[in-house]
């Protein structure tokens, strides 16, 4: 049967995130409140065959070999459970930083090992530091013990598990 992944987030895109990479995300925006000041405009989503049979993590392609990553339903998926046992969610706001911000929570059937892969190719457009790594989130798999923790350093996304056992 099989276990699944619970994928938590939160990362800031850098100022100089193309369009197209937005794209992929930007149906997740959410209204700005009447006190917040108003966010540049967001390109709009890339529309999306419905029949594209795509996953984050299919265990049969190698989403390095990906020329477009962007080009995929990432905002479905971050907005998506597999699981009944997690809530998702996922919104993208402008933040008072003057950042596009988003933030999910979201379940897949697949390892951890399988889904850090397809989301490396967002490690150059996230906002880091240049002094240390920034955490981005982490991801709990069936039963193990402790979590992988997703780290952005100099651009990439780099996974540290948690667990004795790994």
């Amino acid at each position: 049967m099989g276990s699944f992944s619970e994928v938590v987030l939160g990362f800031s895109f850098r100022p100089d995130t193309p369009d197209h990479v937005l794209a992929a995300f930007s149906a997740l925006a959410v209204p700005r409140e009447s006190w917040q000041e108003p966010a540049p405009p967001l390109p709009a989503p890339h529309v999306i065959d419905p029949d594209e049979d795509w996953e984050p993590s299919d265990e049969l392609s190698d989403p390095t070999e990906d020329p477009t990553p962007w080009l995929h339903d990432w905002a479905g998926w971050f907005s998506h459970s597999m699981s009944v046992s997690c809530s998702p969610s996922a919104q993208l706001v402008w933040t008072q930083a003057h950042r596009w911000t988003l933030t999910c929570r979201w379940a897949i059937k697949t390892w951890p090992e399988g889904i850090v892969p397809a989301l490396r190719w967002l490690g150059p457009y996230l906002q880091g530091h240049p002094l240390r790594p920034i955490l981005l989130g982490y991801i709990e798999y069936g039963e193990e013990p402790r979590p992988v923790l997703l780290w952005l350093t100099e651009g990439k996304i780099e996974a540290e598990s948690l667990s004795p056992y790994s």
